[in-house]
């Protein structure tokens, strides 16, 4: 370790607990500098720990209403910065790294911009709008100024409709770090009986036409003898609230919003998890879930989306079935596994390249070159 210990300061308009990206990122530059957290807590959940900067103020996630407050934001960002004197900034999003573009301008203070979503990918814009438009000008702007950047996907370089001239400029800047897990070597063989009830998993956004959550709901009263547990938050919570508690069966179990950590727990004691996103939303296309990293740590198949960033991973490490977003295809692979005719081999050698561990490498690494760290 450094005798002098960096500090660094992270930088997101979000609260730690409900983005595991935000957690690990946090963990990882805290063995090697002093982390301080800089956080907007839009959803008001009240945290403790770990220690933070904390800004409370209701705007729901993927709201517009974000862009009213945003300036004020901004201000105390760069208010806090000035107090901290941070050796370095490490700005997720496009919200978190423009604060910290803005305080580097006056002490030249390296800084990530470390991409969680392509900022136009979170609210369902028109492609030709002029808001889109900005957004990506943004975006590709902080990533030719800051001095590294991280992207959670290689797709995301032609959501941000980056051209091969600038892609070239990048490559000794830019690097891929996923928003993994941590995955302990091992193979295991899973197979299915038609005599034993099985569990399935799906934790995840509540939101219709874009989770697949409608399709799980038509196909519990189809499949008893598979055990549905389901999870999770968003838009349009209270209608699936409504709808699981209107179903005349008991194969399933409705948990409403739950933690990280219980969220775990459900998917530990599942048989496969179902983690379906929607390839007509631009996103969602682009963007690897964070369900198939959970699936690698926990040896478990999962059920995804095909042609979508995701499906690419899965396909190349045989970790579940990738099918296309639609009711038909989920009901038909549910009947292959309920009817043991599907099978899986997990191989840890497949997804070794994608754990945590190899991100924190890249990210101690880039670090190292920033702040002239001997960090191993």
């Amino acid at each position: 370790m450094h005798k002098n210990i960096p500090k660094i300061v992270l930088i997101r308009a979000n609260s730690i607990r409900s983005d595991t990206r935000t957690l690990k990122m946090y963990q990882t530059l805290n063995k090697f500098s002093e982390c301080t957290p800089i956080l907007w807590n839009r959803d008001n959940i009240r945290e403790t720990e770990p220690k933070a900067i904390r800004w409370y103020f209701n705007v729901p996630l993927g709201s517009k209403k974000f862009l009213l407050f945003f300036p004020l934001w901004t201000i105390v960002c760069v208010w806090q910065l000035f107090k901290l004197k941070p050796d370095a900034i490490h700005g997720c999003d496009l919200d978190g790294v423009i604060p910290a573009y803005i305080y580097s301008v006056f002490r030249k203070t390296p800084f990530v911009f470390d991409i969680h979503d392509v900022t136009e990918g979170k609210y369902a814009l028109n492609p030709k709008s002029s808001l889109r438009r900005l957004f990506l000008w943004a975006d590709r702007v902080m990533i030719i100024k800051a001095n590294a950047v991280f992207m959670p996907d290689p797709e995301r370089m032609d959501q941000l409709e980056l051209k091969k001239d600038l892609r070239d400029k990048l490559t000794n800047k830019c690097f891929v770090v996923y928003n993994s897990d941590i995955i302990t070597a091992g193979t295991k063989n899973i197979t299915f009986s038609s005599k034993k009830q099985l569990v399935a998993s799906y934790v995840g956004n509540l939101t219709r036409n874009i989770r697949g959550v409608e399709f799980i709901l038509d196909a519990i009263p189809k499949f008893p003898n598979i055990f549905f547990q389901i999870a999770g938050m968003g838009a349009d919570y209270q209608y699936f609230a409504e709808r699981f508690n209107k179903l005349k069966t008991s194969n399933f179990k409705f948990w409403g919003r739950v933690s990280h950590e219980k969220a775990m727990e459900i998917n530990i004691k599942s048989d496969f998890m179902i983690s379906l996103l929607n390839p007509n939303f631009h996103n969602y296309k682009f963007a690897s879930s964070t369900k198939l990293f959970e699936a690698f740590r926990l040896f478990k198949p999962i059920i995804v989306s095909d042609e979508t960033a995701t499906s690419n991973i899965l396909n190349s490490t045989e970790w579940g079935s990738a099918i296309k977003y639609h009711e038909g295809e989920l009901e038909k692979v549910l009947s292959q596994i309920s009817t043991g005719k599907i099978s899986y081999c997990l191989d840890s050698k497949r997804t070794s390249k994608y754990s945590w561990q190899q991100m924190e490498k890249i990210i101690s690494n880039t670090y190292s070159k920033l702040l002239n760290l001997p960090i191993q």
